[in-house]
């Protein structure tokens, strides 16, 4: 009896944990693999917080948000594509992660599955009560950012001289502007004062700057026709 009622108490337990457990990222990635059909290069990646503000610690409702706020918002915590379309999808299960449903219920996010420049999908997902909702965007994906380096002088106090961005591109001849705010970040002057950057054989550049300011800084990277591929907000 002893013996029963042990297992019988270890039988709910692994139920329980494999009922806390859930649906996994990776079943959603599974799910989702269709859209990469026409795209092979297509990635599409999983992000715990895709809406957090981790500096204030709140959520923000996407939904509720303009386009340009909300680039405004995904600069402001490393998402440096500039263009982008963002959809909330509502399914009552992972199976209706399917190609037929999204092309009926999401005609908008279809269409931009088959412009192949569209080249990653970057998602994050909940369970609700009635199934399960998923945040995804799909994007433009040229620019990456892998790798920031910054020098500090200790005196009085902390001081931060430079910061450098590592990053790779996707395409040739690309070039930069910096400015000092958002707003300017996107205006069409910028192209006046482009200046090109520089790749070697990998497609790796390095862009350093100079921080003592503590002034906002923005670096807009568009491609040889003036069109806006990145904005890396660096300070």
């Amino acid at each position: 009896m002893k013996f029963l009622t042990i297992f019988i108490f270890s039988a709910f337990a692994v139920a329980g944990h494999a009922q806390e457990k859930g649906i996994s990222e990776q079943e959603i990635i599974n799910k989702l693999s269709f859209i990469k059909q026409e795209n092979k290069n297509r990635e599409i990646i999983f992000k715990e917080n895709l809406f957090y503000d981790f500096k204030e610690e709140k959520s923000i409702n996407p939904a509720g948000l303009t386009k340009d706020s909300l680039r405004h918002f995904l600069v402001s915590h490393g998402f440096y594509d500039f263009n982008f379309g963002y959809f909330q999808i509502k399914v009552k299960n992972p199976e209706e992660l399917n190609e037929l449903n999204i092309k009926k219920n999401h005609p908008d996010f279809y269409n931009l599955l088959s412009d192949s420049l569209y080249n990653k999908v970057t998602f994050n997902f909940k369970e609700v009560n009635d199934g399960v909702l998923v945040d995804a965007i799909i994007s433009q994906n040229f620019i990456e950012i892998d790798k920031v380096n910054g020098e500090a002088v200790i005196g009085t106090g902390y001081i931060r001289n430079d910061l450098t961005y590592g990053g790779t591109s996707r395409i040739d001849n690309i070039f930069y502007v910096r400015t000092d705010n958002y707003k300017n970040s996107i205006s069409n002057k910028i192209n006046k004062n482009k200046q090109p950057l520089q790749l070697n054989k990998e497609k790796r550049f390095n862009i350093t700057v100079d921080v003592r300011s503590h002034k906002s800084i923005y670096t807009t990277i568009t491609n040889d026709t003036g069109n806006i591929l990145s904005i890396i907000k660096m300070f």
